[in-house]
């Protein structure tokens, strides 16, 4: 039996980056980046207005105040869209401007629509600044707006490259990519984006006691849950979810639909059939069909009967770069035993194939683990890591857990109350409550 950190150690280890395609940026959504990405163009093009409101020069309202405001004559308008540099303002003068207009020549300043009002009757003689009176004369009520306050220089106003210049990283290699990411190489030009081509995962649930859900059961059948939830943990990886439908605990069926995967998938997926009862012939099979076993029962529970290895048609562990090969996983058929080897790993093999790094760095494919204080006192049989579902709450800056009740590795319900997995590694047997334990939020 191997320990859990040998066992993901060996596992990850084996799963070596898939090659790079180029797919169009609108269908990129959860794709990793297969390189570096860099600007091309200054992000926002030119310098433009935050907000709606008026485009003037800083040095004509620094005098203005409640009782006393700067009265200026308006001088067309600047709307997003507009080529830049077609309007400008000068001495006494403002021009109506909407958020991401470009900024009139002349102007250094946005006023916020709602620091303004129109003048209401034909402007006095003596305003702030002072002007002249051929300046007003004639001049209809709607050319004129009050400014109540002064501004600094360049408030409300977004530079030219204040977000992105030519030559800047905006992505980096395997990054994931999100709603954002989409909108930022669009806006920077790219139509188009290299990506990790997405593994193909295929799932074969074993036993006699499957039916597909929906359809009519006899007594002692059972719906075939583990695919399905095997499944979307694929799918929330970024990889292609391959059903290869239930087999029999036969061994005829079981090879033939063994070999269907692994001559369509990158990883395939194996559920029940893999611990050592009569009929159990999955892992025989696997050694039938050239599968290498790297290694058979890891020291956690649940999903103690874990199996992994790696396939190639030549039957040779490490191949020529670019050649085929398969991982293996046989997981146990409990559902939640299921789910968590799905999560611990089959879920980082597939992020690490897409060559998954983020914030955290080469690790981010790992399940995050944070400190909690547990609410109440744990004891396990030790010898083992036990991942324990938990309910974990934030307070204060802290996180509090408890067990979610029952941890039998068929209660679907321990899961679905969940919103973690409390680990408790193998040297250790029990624990108190306010004691720190590592949790992984699911």
């Amino acid at each position: 039996m191997i320990d859990y950190e040998s066992s993901i150690r060996i596992a990850l280890k084996e799963a070596r980056i898939l090659g790079a395609e180029t797919i169009k940026i609108i269908d990129a959504a959860g794709r990793f980046t297969a390189e570096n990405i860099y600007a091309k163009v200054f992000l926002p093009e030119f310098n433009n207005s935050a907000m709606d409101g008026y485009a003037v020069n800083s040095r004509f309202i620094q005098s203005a105040s409640a009782g006393r405001p700067a009265i200026l004559r308006l001088k067309g308008e600047s709307r997003a869209g507009d080529v830049p540099g077609k309007t400008s303002v000068s001495g006494l003068s403002a021009v109506k401007i909407f958020t991401g207009a470009p900024i009139p020549r002349g102007a250094d300043v946005v006023v916020k629509v709602e620091e303004t009002a129109p003048v209401s009757m034909s402007p006095p003689v003596s305003i702030t600044p002072p002007v002249s009176t051929p300046l007003l004369a004639g001049a209809p009520r709607s050319e004129f707006i009050k400014i109540y306050k002064p501004l600094k220089k360049w408030e409300n106003v977004r530079f030219r490259g204040e977000n992105i210049k030519p030559g800047q990283m905006i992505l980096r290699k395997g990054c994931r990519i999100r709603p954002q990411e989409i909108g930022l190489l669009l806006q920077a030009g790219a139509l188009t984006v290299r990506v990790i081509k997405q593994p193909v995962a295929a799932i074969l649930a074993t036993g006699d006691e499957l039916v597909r859900p929906g359809q009519r059961k006899r007594p002692g059948k059972i719906a075939n849950v583990n695919s399905y939830t095997i499944s979307g943990e694929i799918a929330s990886a970024g990889a292609v979810p391959l059903d290869l439908g239930i087999a029999r605990d036969d061994a005829a069926d079981i090879r033939s639909k063994i070999k269907l995967g692994l001559a369509k998938a990158d990883v395939l997926i194996v559920s029940a059939g893999i611990s050592m009862g009569e009929r159990d012939y999955v892992k025989k099979v696997f050694s039938e069909l050239g599968v290498k076993q790297l290694f058979w029962k890891v020291a956690q529970r649940p999903g103690e009967p874990l199996f992994f290895g790696i396939h190639s048609p030549a039957g040779r562990r490490y191949l020529p770069r670019g050649a085929a090969r398969t991982l293996v996983f046989g997981i146990p058929g409990n559902t939640v035993s299921t789910m968590v080897c799905s999560k611990e790993y089959i879920k980082p093999a597939l992020l690490k194939m897409q060559g998954a790094q983020g914030a955290r760095g080469a690790a981010d494919f790992m399940p995050v683990e944070i400190n909690a204080y547990l609410e109440e006192p744990v004891n396990v049989p030790g010898e083992r890591r036990y991942f324990l579902r938990g309910s974990a709450r934030l307070e204060d800056g802290k996180y509090f857990v408890k067990t979610t009740g029952e941890q039998g590795s068929g209660i679907l319900k321990s899961m679905v109350d969940a919103n973690c997995l409390i680990i408790i590694p193998e040297n250790i047997r029990a624990l108190g409550p306010g004691q720190i334990v590592k949790i992984q939020l699911i």
